[in-house]
């Protein structure tokens, strides 16, 4: 007996330790009760059995001071206050607030800005406030299902959000992804107590507002393709329209799946209608049913308190605590062990001996229950470890492990299980001590573990993360919600209670007014410390309380404060960014702002909502500021490495950082680079490479090589025939004609040597040589006839020869060059005929220039090899002529090839032109200059005796010339004289002299004793006689004496004697021969004479 009696109280007596233990006055009260329960009369044995009579009750009984955590999916007696739909999961926190986490593919965990991101780890629903600046509630129920989610206010509106296409929001539209919950319209004056969401619909609960439900609180929309509306066939609706229930039907649970809805009624019967295609709606057929219909699968005497459904199977809890289920179990779903569908029968779950259950959760293709011990066993579909967390099952379907009976699941420190919500995927649940696990697949972040890796064979603890309240943004991390299981206290669970919102109160409950209306918790804010209380008190200043039901008050913690004097509802935190260390704070503030309680934190430290001291932030993070309530996380491409860190740095070059808040980077992998501040290994790209850890930027191919892929971790050399004269390039290029590469990683292309090429494309050598009159010239494709003015004598020539001046080439492809054959020339290289040579020129063979024909030639034709030579009588004064030319008059030219003709010399002429010689001047003439066509006669007075005279020759004294050009001077005759020279006639002896001889040059005066009285006289007289002349040179005589005659005779001798003289003296005289001097006589001075 006390065994049992331990065994049924051993969840309370946890409850009150866990809530009591710093309390003294709880704690008294609380082994009151347990006592008062020890000596109680209980006849009830130690392991109930399911198979109770009618009227008995299954041991669901509690302490009377007992405040039972828990909720019950779809009842309308415990606010739902954790639910997993699909791939997601949200739940309502302590302070009214709700967190979603997981898939937010049609913006199910209200995430915005939607990104159709998963959400990792519990975020506030972004619509914490209404559309409307008055939304001043809080939320205190959510379910859902598949991809959208439904959640009651404090004030009973229905919001709901995520996938709303077939309008199964009930918002009056189809907008495929809504991230804000929507208010379904209700018609006027209706408050919901209970959603059930399905896949593509919705039902509610929803009686007039303040009155308790009937028939007509049913409500259903969305998708009705199947009669999940229960509308009896009518059309989608997107917004809320009633089921069709019986008259007098009083739903007191809702549950909906996939495309059936199910309802459990007060009277302890069910209605379900929709898709029945598994028999899933317990009417014994497989027909579709779009009105409620009654459930017929119930065992006799049997009453339902809870009904669930999965995809295409219900289950029912009943009042005996036994479980029955129905429909489809292809994954073991029905919990009796086998995988065989019923449809005709119901199917018991086989819980584990002498167990009942308080409490079930089906969705999809699996299911879990809460037993009266307050542990948990879970059966159907263990694809994803959603079942059991360490994996496997008791078979295996399609290589799926399934539990067909149920599985305990053990939490750790195996805590009593308030609240359970399982999903598609994974499952979740709360503990009676407001802890919070999920378990199974995380590939959507819905364990809300921070991220998307699965841990296989672990529960993962979940943080919902600070208040949400917007008065108070330093408010601490808050616990789930857990509602009450038994509202009245009078130790019978609601499922299981006849009347469950009517008894006598206990501490934390009061009787409003002594009404037995039911017991009323205490309010948050207040308390209620005794039995049969009708009212509740408010906390004192400096105390708070958060709960409703509750016996005391508590003091605000260190981190926290209170701003008003009463029924404080909440402790305040410090702000994120201030702290305090002490206990029972307080402090009025306006306007949200930070009291001065609260202390700063300082930079490299960061403090929490309700933080009692600043905290160092943790390697990977870091903070600049004063007064944060976070350190900032690194960046990507970012570290911090220690503690207390007011700043970030980056990846060093070579190393790099994908994740935000790390504590150092990776270094990059070969094949990879990653430059300062990166948050990738960049791939190498096509065309670069990295061969080590560690660098910052990959290496570029080098030339000769190439790099064709991502990620390379070397480059390759470009094969022989192939170069690469770039860097960092993805191919190499095959050799052009012309060229080729022996080598292999050549970085350029070897241009075929000249005389040699090649014709095609990637060449390893160059196999063309070229041949006599062809050339190639460096990187030839092909040989290439020389041209005309150019030859190739020889094979392997890189380039024609070009014809050297004197030559010439006619034609294409020649071997040779031709000489230019005489009388032309070429003076230039590289030409294809000569020139012939023009007049007054020629050439020989080979001539590179026609040659001047040189003075004293020429040459009157073209094309000749030869010149001319001028002929006698002719010159040639100039190169290059083309006729030679006579000598003018004047000159003459007796020899070939002369440049010039000779002037006639002095004392010769030429009189005509072409003259081959000079003509001497005949006697009588003289010529004193040169290159003279005549001779000059001699004046009168001169004479040129002998011919050639160059000039002309005074007549000599005693001669004379009176006439021109005459070759000689005639003597004076006797009786004259010629006293000069040159003189052009003879002079007459004057009267008193005589010349007796021929060219003198003077008379002889007659002597004394004689006289010429005669001019011309040739001789004297002697003076008569008698007569006498003693002077010379008298004409006359006188009469003289002795002496006289004397002296006359002796005058006479001496003239005898020189005429004499003069006469021995003179020469033969030459006439034919040329007269070089004339023999003048001697003139006898007349003084002389007379001495």
């Amino acid at each position: 007996m006390c065994f049992g009696i331990i065994v049924n109280t051993r969840h309370v007596l946890i409850m009150v330790m866990r809530h009591r233990t710093t309390y003294s006055r709880a704690a008294s009260l609380a082994l009151i009760a347990l006592l008062l329960g020890m000596t109680a009369s209980f006849s009830l044995p130690a392991d109930p059995v399911p198979d109770l009579q009618s009227d008995e009750k299954p041991l669901h009984t509690v302490a009377s001071m007992g405040y039972f955590h828990g909720s019950d999916s779809g009842s309308i007696y415990t606010n739902t206050t954790l639910t997993v739909a699909g791939s997601s999961t949200c739940a309502v926190a302590q302070d009214g607030s709700l967190r979603c986490w997981g898939s937010n593919t049609w913006g199910q965990t209200g995430l915005w800005p939607f990104d159709n991101n998963p959400t990792f780890s519990p975020s506030w629903l972004v619509q914490y406030h209404a559309p409307d600046s008055t939304w001043n509630q809080t939320w205190s129920e959510v379910e859902g299902y598949n991809q959208h989610y439904c959640a009651i206010t404090d004030d009973k509106d229905l919001y709901c959000w995520g996938m709303g296409r077939e309008g199964q929001l009930g918002a009056g539209d189809t907008n495929w992804e809504n991230t804000e919950p929507r208010k379904a319209i209700f018609p006027a004056n209706r408050e919901t107590i209970q959603v059930a969401p399905g896949t593509v619909h919705t039902c509610s609960i929803s009686p007039i507002r303040n009155s308790t439900p009937d028939h007509q609180s049913v409500y259903c929309w969305g998708n009705n393709n199947e009669g999940q509306l229960g509308t009896a066939g009518g059309p989608d609706t997107y917004n809320p329209t009633r089921a069709l229930l019986p008259q007098g039907s009083v739903p007191v649970g809702i549950a909906s799946s996939w495309q059936h809805t199910c309802a459990t009624l007060s009277n302890g019967t069910g209605l379900c209608w929709g898709n029945n295609s598994y028999g899933q709606l317990g009417d014994i057929s497989l027909a579709e049913r779009n009105a409620p219909t009654p459930v017929r699968l119930i065992p006799a005497g049997r009453s339902i308190v809870q009904m669930s459904t999965g995809v295409a199977h219900t289950c029912a809890l009943l009042d005996d605590g036994s479980i029955t289920c129905w429909g489809d179990n292809q994954r073991g779903q029905l919990g009796n062990g086998t995988t065989s569908s019923s449809w005709q029968t119901s199917s018991v779950v086989s819980l584990p001996s002498g167990k009942t259950a308080i409490s079930i959760d089906v969705k999809y293709g699996s299911a879990c229950a809460i037993l009266n011990d307050d542990s948990l066993v879970c059966w159907g579909s263990n694809s994803r470890g959603q079942i059991d967390p360490n994996g496997g099952g008791n078979s295996y379907i399609e290589g799926d492990p399934v539990w067909t009976t149920p599985n305990a699941v053990n939490l750790p420190g195996n805590p009593s299980i308030a609240t359970v919500s399982i999903g598609f995927d994974h499952t979740c649940a709360i503990t009676t001590t407001s802890d919070l696990y999920c378990w199974g697949a995380n590939n959507m972040g819905q364990l809300g573990t921070g991220g998307a890796t699965s841990i296989p064979n672990q529960l993962h603890p979940v943080n919902l993360g600070p208040s949400a309240d917007p008065s108070n943004p330093t408010a601490p991390n808050q616990p789930p919600a857990l509602s009450d299981r038994d509202p009245d206290h009078d130790g019978i669970l609601s499922l299981f209670d006849s009347n469950p919102m009517q008894s006598n109160c206990q501490p934390g409950y009061y009787n409003l007014n002594s009404s037995n209306t039911g017991c009323y918790p205490a309010s948050p804010g207040y308390y209620v410390a005794s039995f049969s209380m009708t009212e509740q008190s408010p906390c004192p200043s400096g105390t708070f309380q958060p709960l409703a039901a509750q016996t005391e008050c508590l003091d605000a913690q260190p981190g926290h404060y209170t701003n008003i004097t009463e029924a404080a509802t909440l402790q305040l935190p410090c702000p994120p960014g201030t702290y305090q260390p002490n206990l029972g704070q307080f402090a009025e503030t306006t306007n949200g702002s930070i009291p001065d309680i609260c202390l700063q934190v300082t930079p490299g430290h960061y403090s929490d909502a309700a933080s009692s001291m600043e905290m160092p932030c943790p390697p990977g993070t870091y903070q600049t500021g004063f007064g944060n309530s976070f350190c900032e996380v690194t960046d990507h491409g970012n570290y911090a490495s220690g503690f207390g860190n007011v700043d970030q740095t980056p990846c060093e070059s070579g190393t790099y950082q994908p994740s935000t808040g790390q504590s150092s980077c990776f270094s990059a992998s070969p094949g990879y680079s990653s430059p300062i501040g990166s948050s990738q290994q960049e791939p190498c790209q096509p065309g670069t490479y990295s061969d080590e850890f560690s660098l910052g930027e990959c290496k570029l191919a080098d030339p000769g090589h190439y790099v064709e892929g991502h990620m390379s971790t070397n480059q390759e050399a470009c094969l022989p025939g192939q170069y690469q004269p770039a860097y960092g390039q993805i191919s190499c290029e095959s050799t052009t004609p012309g060229h080729y590469t022996s080598d292999s990683g050549s970085a350029n292309q070897i241009a075929c040597e000249p005389g040699t090429f090649e014709p095609q494309h990637g060449a390893i050598s160059c196999s063309g040589v070229t041949q006599p009159g062809h050339y190639s010239p460096s990187g030839s494709a092909d040989q290439m006839e020389c041209l005309s003015g150019t030859y190739a004598p020889n094979s392997a020539m890189g380039e024609c020869i070009l014809s050297t001046p004197g030559n010439h080439v006619p034609s294409n492809a020649a071997s040779e060059q031709i000489p230019c054959p005489p009388g032309f020339y070429q003076p230039d290289a590289a030409k294809d005929s000569c020139i012939p040579t023009d007049q007054g020129y020629v050439s020989v063979e080979g001539a590179s220039q026609q040659s001047a024909c040189q003075p004293g030639t020429y040459q009157s034709q073209a094309t000749m090899s030869f010149c001319n030579d001028s002929d006698p009588g002719h010159y040639v004064p100039s190169e290059a002529a083309i006729e030679q030319m006579p000598c003018p008059s004047g000159q003459y030219q007796s020899d070939y090839r002369q440049t010039e003709c000779i002037p006639a010399e002095a004392g010769t002429f030429v009189q005509s032109s072409g003259s081959t010689e000079s003509t001497p001047c005949a006697p009588g003439t003289y010529q004193p200059n040169g290159g003279k066509s005549g001779c000059i006669d001699a004046d009168e007075g001169h004479h040129v005796p002998q011919e050639g005279a160059s000039a002309q020759l005074m007549c000599d004294r005693g001669t004379y010339q009176s006439e021109t050009g005459k070759s000689e001077c005639l003597e004076a005759a006797p009786g004259y004289y010629v006293p000069n020279t040159g003189q052009t006639s003879q002079d007459p002896c004057l009267p008193g002299s005589f010349q007796p001889v021929s060219g003198a040059v003077g008379c002889i005066s007659a002597e004394p004793e004689h006289f010429v009285s005669e001019p011309a006289s040739i001789s004297q007289t002697p003076c008569p006689s008698g007569e006498t002349q003693s002077q010379y040179g008298q004409t006359s005589c006188e009469e003289g004496t002795q002496l006289v005659m004397i002296a006359g005779g002796v005058g006479a001798v001496v003239v005898l004697l020189m005429i004499m003289f003069m006469q021995s003296q003179k020469k033969p005289k030459n006439r034919g021969k040329r007269r070089t001097e004339v023999q003048r006589p001697r003139r006898l001075n007349v003084e002389s004479e007379e001495e």
